[in-house]
């Protein structure tokens, strides 16, 4: 015996005593609660032009995205190359001036003086370049 007739022969159950049409009936019921719930057949078909639509505006979506992070990564590519040539140009700029400091030292009178009189050189002051006027 099967549990589902040893469950109907404790409880005694009768199945003339409960009508098919109630049973039905809420049988039903059952199935509108869960229509009603469900999407429509309607939504379920979708013609080919919608589907040609959304897959369009999809693809038009990702497509964007795309671009978006290009460029975004194009542009930061751009500044940290930007940021390397200043931080170069920088160190030239600084050793330009060290350069230009050495060179100031190097031509100062006091030493470029200093330098002539150790290699047997007078100081003349008087000696000028005058230009000859024609008359």
């Amino acid at each position: 015996m099967t549990e589902f007739d040893q469950y109907v022969a404790v409880n005694n159950y009768d199945y003339d005593e409960y009508p098919k049409e109630t049973v039905d009936d809420e049988l039903d019921e059952l199935t509108a609660v869960v229509d009603s719930q469900l999407p429509k057949r309607k939504l379920l078909k979708i013609s080919k032009i919608e589907k040609i639509v959304y897959l369009t505006i999809t693809l038009v979506a990702v497509i964007f995205a795309f671009a978006i992070i290009y460029s975004i990564t194009t542009v930061q590519t751009i500044n940290n190359k930007n940021a390397i040539t200043k931080a170069e140009n920088d160190k030239i700029k600084e050793s330009v001036d060290e350069l230009q400091q050495k060179v100031s030292e190097l031509l100062r009178a006091d030493r470029v003086k200093k330098i002539a009189k150790k290699k047997g050189l007078s100081d003349n002051s008087n000696n000028s370049a005058k230009e000859e006027q024609k008359d």
